[in-house]
């Protein structure tokens, strides 16, 4: 049953910029699953959407591979928008909470910082565990922790809650949200994600990255969510992985085709290439 607080929030996001994710982007992400579909069809499916067509045209190469490399970067391109663009609407937002404003502006920045590494970690994993669609991957890590986004800005005094609990208890945070707030940020994630038309591969790892065995639509894709996502937390705050507060399922972490400390060596490549990303790239509201 939706209980008052989810109801209050689901009207705070409905006073928040409204994103779309564009059927073609859904499609393109299905066609990228299947090998035998041609490049050409593909093509015409991003003929037909305008944000799609300007990212391609934009990395657009000559050669088949770098046409697909294009294709993979529109897609992490507009993922990489929309979410950088939700998280920046609600520092912009009123939040009617006692946080001040510069402590906001770093959690959200955190959260910001933490969804691209998960992205990018989901990406090394797929492809060294050979899962095929590599934007994909990327897209579930980068949208995985998105209903964090609105916990902050219109729930913080029940999110402190949650925070002393998970201080007190040795808990993992998702699990302190379940009792302070009666729901957390993954279930509520998938609600931002369905009312932005993302689609049920997208949805699912974001609803279950902490619960990767109730996956039913792509298993394989809600595990590697999963395990970027531990292993992103524990690289960045340098607390070895299986640790409580960010609980792993050891019989996914089991069905890795390598020793689980390759994946923490995954997670700290991620932090890498994001740190360079990152000093490239100019200042802005959500990093």
């Amino acid at each position: 049953m939706t209980n008052k607080l989810e109801s209050f929030l689901m009207q705070k996001l409905d006073n928040l910029p409204q994103f779309t994710f564009s059927p073609a982007m859904n499609d393109v992400m299905t066609m990228l699953d299947d090998p035998s579909i041609p490049m050409e069809v593909i093509a015409a499916k991003i003929q037909g959407d305008p944000v799609l067509s300007k990212a391609v045209l934009n990395t657009s190469s000559q050669t088949a591979q770098r046409t697909m490399q294009s294709v993979h970067q529109a897609i992490r391109l507009t993922g990489l928008q929309t979410v950088k663009a939700f998280i920046t609407s609600t520092l912009e937002a009123d939040t009617q909470t006692t946080v001040d404003g510069g402590t906001f502006e770093i959690m959200q920045g955190r959260l910001w910082h933490h969804s691209q590494h998960v992205a990018i970690c989901c990406q090394l994993l797929a492809a060294e565990w050979d899962y095929p669609n590599l934007s994909q991957a990327y897209t579930a890590g980068l949208f995985h922790d998105i209903g964090e986004a609105i916990l902050n800005a219109f729930a913080y005094d029940e999110i402190c809650d949650a925070i002393k609990l998970t201080q007190a208890k040795a808990i993992a945070t998702y699990t302190a949200e379940d009792r302070a707030l009666g729901f957390n940020h993954a279930y509520f994630g998938a609600k931002v994600a369905e009312r932005w038309g993302l689609p049920p591969a997208i949805i699912e790892p974001i609803a279950l990255h902490h619960q990767p065995k109730e996956a039913v639509i792509n298993k394989k894709l809600v595990k590697i969510v999963h395990l970027a996502d531990v292993a992103a937390h524990c690289q960045h705050t340098k607390l070895p992985l299986g640790i409580s507060l960010f609980p792993v399922d050891k019989s996914v972490l089991a069905e890795l085709p390598f020793p689980k400390e390759h994946l923490m060596e995954l997670a700290q490549k991620a932090a890498d290439l994001l740190a360079k990303i990152e000093s490239s790239a100019p200042a802005t509201a959500a990093t």
